[in-house]
């Protein structure tokens, strides 16, 4: 848990360090966001693969600290079935999921099952997108409105599929 903490600290870091983000992390200051050429205000996105249990116990409170969204990609395919039993205590639940996006955080697609979409067939790409686009909507009660390329591997196609309604 504490190698995340380290992590958001030093990306938030680095991003000031490099003028992305003017931002004095600490008790009590506020977080100012840089500006980008003719004064438009800047952006950055936290992003965060796999749904891993950590990104709920300590990415999601972190971010929420300092007046922070992420974007969580999740495999639906990784996620308990059962809530009642669970058998992989390293993802973050779909109650989890839930509640992080109940709190402002995206929930997102990644893939049902986190395949290379340049290395399968048309039919497998939209089985892919659509059926975890599904189970996000189910179980969150929000559309996916990105999508992570498993691997960043994609193709011309893979691309215009997973664009369709976002």
């Amino acid at each position: 848990i504490s190698v995340m903490k380290k992590f958001l600290f030093s990306i938030l870091f680095l991003a000031g360090s490099f003028g992305w983000l003017n931002a004095q992390i600490a008790e009590n200051q506020l977080v100012k966001i840089a500006k980008f050429k003719g004064n438009k205000p800047a952006a950055i996105s936290y992003t965060f693969d796999d749904g891993y249990v950590e990104h709920y116990t300590v990415a999601a409170p972190e971010l929420e600290k300092h007046g922070f969204r992420g974007t969580f990609w999740v495999n639906g395919t990784t996620h308990q079935k059962n809530e009642q039993q669970i058998t992989d205590t390293t993802r973050a639940t779909w109650a989890q999921l839930k509640e992080m996006a109940e709190r402002g955080h995206e929930i997102s697609n990644h893939g049902w099952s986190h395949k290379n979409l340049s290395r399968i067939t048309r039919e497998e790409i939209i089985e892919e997108i659509r059926k975890n686009d599904s189970i996000i909507f189910l179980k969150t009660g929000v559309m996916p409105v990105t999508y992570c390329y498993a691997y960043n591997s994609k193709n011309d196609e893979a691309v215009r599929l997973a664009s369709e309604n976002r």
